[in-house]
């Protein structure tokens, strides 16, 4: 099972086939194009997934939270890559999503 994030609606939705597999790419509540496949539901996938960061910063934070210890999450506000606001908003699409 794929799930799949609609930037516009903030719907997540789900099929059985990969995304370059469908017809169309269109979210299937408001039908924008661009839905963005979740096909990890770890939280440095998600923000890369939805443009927050991307993959070199993910593996910079990575690299960085092994001698700091914190939460990734924590790291990312800290940084200044999202806000609490988006984190939340981040958390709550990773455990819809799971």
């Amino acid at each position: 099972m794929f799930s799949f994030f609609c930037k516009k609606c903030n719907s997540i939705s789900y099929s059985s086939s990969h995304i370059r597999y469908q017809n169309t790419n269109r979210c299937p509540y408001c039908n924008a194009e661009g839905l963005v496949e979740l096909s990890d539901f770890r939280i440095g996938e998600i923000m890369v997934a939805l443009g927050y960061i991307d993959r070199n910063t993910l593996k910079k934070c990575l690299e960085l939270q092994k001698s700091v210890q914190k939460m990734l999450g924590q790291m990312f506000i800290e940084n200044h890559y999202i806000n609490p606001d988006e984190l939340n908003h981040i958390l709550k699409i990773q455990r819809e999503a799971a």
